[in-house]
């Protein structure tokens, strides 16, 4: 089982899903996807999953990650 790391400063400054996906330009169910992949580092404040503000920024850097779909018939 991989490591859990540790909650930094960065990360108690953080988004909600909705918040994060209006920001970074996308569909909320698209960044449900991208964190279900685990492309996006998310943070549990409570029972909430947020996103570190740092993850973020690295997401506006490199560009969305890619989530494979299957096709729809």
């Amino acid at each position: 089982m991989k490591k859990k790391q540790p909650i930094t400063v960065d990360d108690l400054k953080a988004f909600s899903i909705s918040e994060s996906a209006e920001r970074i330009g996308i569909a909320r169910d698209t960044l449900y996807r991208m964190v279900r992949a685990r492309r996006v580092r998310t943070v549990r404040m409570g029972d909430r999953p947020m996103v570190p503000i740092k993850e973020l920024r690295r997401i506006l850097e490199n560009g969305i990650p890619a989530v494979g779909t299957a096709a729809r018939s």
